[in-house]
């Protein structure tokens, strides 16, 4: 995504959608998705500190962030469930 321009940048974004659906399921995991992106695309995708869309290159890279991130949330809670459908077998 992006290329080595973008990349590392925007995982930074991805890690409190991770997180928050890791920890709390799916409904905080839904509310960081938002944030997360308007935030990778305010400050990483150029023109940087904007939200204008100068390019289709630009546009590319928040659509596929857009769906990275959505996937991270996902894999999150799918974690998140699993763990604790284990806890409730064993109790």
């Amino acid at each position: 995504m992006g290329g080595l321009r973008l990349g590392r940048g925007l995982n930074f974004f991805l890690l409190p959608i991770l997180c928050s659906s890791l920890l709390f399921g799916l409904r905080t995991g839904l509310i960081a998705w938002p944030f997360s992106v308007v935030l990778a695309y305010y400050c990483i995708i150029p023109p940087h500190y904007s939200l204008r869309i100068d390019s289709m290159a630009s546009f590319a890279d928040l659509i596929i962030f857009i769906y990275e991130s959505l996937l991270a949330a996902v894999i999150g809670v799918i974690i998140y469930e699993s763990s604790a459908v284990s806890k409730m077998g064993k109790g």
